[in-house]
């Protein structure tokens, strides 16, 4: 596996669960690439890749997985914040007050300032919810949630997974 930060599951998982899940597949024979991207790739009777640290490997297949990117392009057309995603506070409530959004498209501030955005249906589905109330005057809170099953492991957070605690 190739990947481009520092660690596995950084943006949703706290440092433990982090070392605990990189040992975890280390330990089913699964290679990790930390720090690293593909810088280059060719087809044939075997994929050769070559990374952003000079190595070549060659595979039958391969999986890119790389996240989205969101579109703004109405949101900024509306004078909303953005920031890779449709800035909401804990509402889902964007920077004009008559205006919510959810869903993979909306990213929220944490406690520490820093913006997170969670492309999850269930994180999509609770958007929902809590946008339907706040519309209705019945705000509630808005907690990250995320979950992810791991071999035979079951992973499961709520709120700001960046502390180790």
């Amino acid at each position: 596996m190739i990947e481009l930060a520092a660690t596995v599951m950084g943006r949703n998982a706290p440092p433990p669960v982090q070392r605990y899940l990189l040992q975890r597949h280390q330990q089913a024979g699964v290679r990790i690439l930390l720090n690293n991207a593909i810088e280059h790739v060719v087809d044939g009777e075997k994929v050769e890749l070559t990374l952003q640290s000079g190595e070549t490997l060659q595979a039958d297949v391969v999986i890119y997985g790389i996240g989205i990117s969101a579109n703004e392009q109405l949101a900024r057309e509306a004078n909303l914040d953005t920031a890779n995603g449709i800035v909401i506070d804990e509402a889902c409530r964007t920077c004009d007050p008559a205006i919510f959004a959810g869903g993979d498209v909306a990213i929220t501030r944490l406690d520490n300032g820093a913006l997170h955005r969670c492309e999850s249906w269930e994180n999509a589905n609770n958007q929902a919810q809590i946008a339907a109330a706040a519309m209705l005057g019945l705000p509630l809170p808005l907690l990250p949630w995320f979950w992810s099953d791991q071999y035979s492991d079951n992973l499961q957070f709520i709120g700001d997974m960046r502390g180790d605690d």
